[in-house]
This record gives C-alpha cells, structure tokens and sequence, in this order.
C-alpha cells in the first residue's frame, strides 16, 4: 500500500482496527530518510544532531542561525522539551525553525533557489543565502550531493546506487534539454536516499516475516505504508511483540550505520490511535 487519505472526513485509519481480543502493532521510522543522508554523506554535524534525538528541525536552526545560537547559549530560549518556562526554539524563532525544516528535507530532492523563492515571497538572492547557509552547516552533504551530479554529468553516464548496493542506470546528461539533465540530476540525488530507505523497510519486513519470536507470540503482517509497518496478534503479547518488532527495525541490515535509526511505536486498537 502506497498512502492513504488523511485529514478531515477521511476515516481510513479509523475502520483499519484490530478485532476484539487482538492488537495492532503500528510502527515507522522517524526522520529515516535524513538519517540515511547523514551515513551516506558521513556528515559529522548531522550525524550528532540525530544521535541527541530531540527537535532536529530546532536543532538545525541553531547550527544556521546566528540569532538562534545566540539565544540558545545565552539560555534566554530553549532548544526543545520543558524547560522550566524558558521558551523554545519552535515558538521563539517560528519562521527560521520552518526554514531550517523546510531545508532538511526539500534540499535532498532538487528544491531551488527559484522554487524556494516563490513559495517564501524571498528574493532569488535571499532564497540561495539561505540555501548557501544550510549547505555550510553540512559541508559534507553539500559535497556527497555535488559528486553524485557530476556522475550524472559524466560523458559517460551514471548509474545510482542504494545501500545495499541495488543499482539504478541514469545515462548521460551530454546533449539533453535542460528540463531532461534537471530531471537526471534529481534522479541522481533522489536514488540514493528513497532507495537506500527501501532498503531499510524491505530488510525490516523480512526480518519481521521470519521472527519466531513473532510466530511464538501469534503476530504477523498486515500492512506496510512507505516506512510504517502494521501487524496483528494476541492482546495478551502485545507488549512482547512491540518490543521485538522494534528491535528487529533499528537492525534491519547486515551493517550498522554510523546514525542510528529511530522507531517510533505503540500498540493500539484501531490505526488511528497511533497517529501523532
């Protein structure tokens, strides 16, 4: 299953419900994508903000924001969490903690300084600053992103690869209209990233689908949306099995990365109790 509809007068995730006795296991994967980046790129600032866990996007504001930094070290704002009524980043500086946000995850998939323009009402030249100052917070994802284009530029073409090392031929830019080499050269970022996270989802669900912990306990798959998987069992096990669900998630590869990957998951009865 791809997606579902949310929002208002959509009750999908309200009518997916366990039946009386039983429980769904609902869990996914929090900021994956950004997490497989970091280990791809070995970028050592991205890298330490995900391994505090905390507000990422709060925490990316303070490394590119001089104004948030200053405030944060003075202890005039706080960077997230309850801090003994000091306030915090996402309520002191909303618009650059929408920004830094925005950033983290638009930049990975081609965002420009013309779109990125046109959405925030900036001029071009304001818009590339604030690229240009996210880009100098992770030098080392700017680089990563930077070889992965010259592939693609290459006379020769490219091919993109995953994590484990599935492969996706991209050809050459030479000669192409400048839509079709834009088109590539998001292709050549974007493969990386969405491949290596199926990489991820798919090796989870087969450590899932062969757990005899699992079959002990009388939980099996029902469903997988992008990076959340569901399964369904015994009410009386459900805390055993979340458990073991979200051990067999965090490791779902033959390697570790250098980024640990964070689960989020609970046990409900209908789908929609799980929704944060």
């Amino acid at each position: 299953m791809q997606g579902e509809p949310k929002g208002r007068g959509h009750t999908v995730r309200s009518v997916v419900a366990a039946p009386s006795g039983k429980r769904l296991l609902v869990a996914d994967y929090g900021q994956l994508e950004l997490r497989l980046v970091a280990h791809l790129s070995d970028c050592p600032t991205m890298i330490s903000i995900l391994a505090q866990g905390g507000d990422i996007h709060s925490r990316t504001a303070y490394h590119m924001f001089e104004e948030v930094r200053q405030r944060v070290d003075e202890g005039q704002v706080a960077l997230e969490g309850d801090s003994g009524g000091v306030v915090t980043v996402k309520d002191h500086f909303p618009e650059l903690r929408k920004r830094a946000k925005t950033l983290n995850f638009a930049l990975l998939y081609g965002k420009t300084a013309f779109s990125l323009a046109k959405d925030w009402d900036l001029s071009q030249g304001e818009a590339s600053g604030i690229i240009d100052r996210w880009f100098q917070t992770f030098p080392e994802i700017e680089a990563w992103m930077k070889q992965l284009h010259q592939n693609a530029d290459s006379s020769t073409g490219a091919t993109a690869v995953t994590l484990l090392g599935r492969r996706r031929q991209l050809g050459r830019l030479t000669g192409r209209s400048f839509i079709e080499r834009g088109r590539t050269q998001r292709v050549a970022g974007n493969t990386p990233v969405q491949g290596s996270a199926a990489d991820v989802v798919l090796s989870a669900m087969v450590k899932v689908e062969r757990s005899e912990v699992l079959r002990r306990l009388g939980y099996h798959l029902v469903l997988q949306i992008h990076d959340e998987l569901l399964l369904e069992g015994p009410e009386e096990n459900a805390n055993e099995a979340l458990a073991e669900l979200v051990r067999l998630m965090e490791d779902p590869l033959p390697f570790k990365l250098r980024v640990p990957l964070k689960v989020n998951a609970s046990h409900v009865q209908t789908w929609k109790e799980a929704e944060v």
